[in-house]
């Protein structure tokens, strides 16, 4: 980010012809764009899944591209953390901790719960 007079604006400072494109983009109600993560370690992903009671598949983003796409375009979400595939299916989070299952078969987003706090009630010390 770059420093401004005005730090209300949250915008990142973009030079050149890029930035006339990004503020188009910013300035779009309905962003086309997507931040896609993936948990590193693949036996988080496992363990979270299993604490769900979901077979962990695994699987890499190349492969979930169609996934992600539908999930974009039917529920327009701008940042996603994939934890992994189960079947026809991918588990993934939302920034505010939210785990989800993406069903592709039907075209349905299921909300499971909110991890954070479920993890922290079952971690109290008793």
């Amino acid at each position: 980010m770059c420093q401004r007079e005005n730090f209300e604006d949250n915008v990142p400072c973009v030079k050149g012809e890029k930035q006339d494109e990004y503020q188009e983009v910013s300035n779009n109600l309905r962003n086309p764009l997507m931040i896609v993560e993936m948990i590193a370690n693949k036996l988080d992903c496992k363990c979270v899944a299993e604490s769900l009671n979901c077979k962990f598949e695994g699987g890499e983003p190349s492969s979930c591209i169609c996934y992600m796409e539908n999930i974009k375009e039917y529920y327009d979400f701008d940042h996603i953390i994939i934890i992994g595939k189960i079947y026809v299916e991918i588990i993934f989070l939302n920034c505010y901790s939210h785990v989800f299952i993406w069903e592709s078969m039907n075209y349905a987003l299921l909300l499971l719960r909110d991890y954070c706090n479920k993890a922290t009630k079952n971690n109290r010390p008793v």
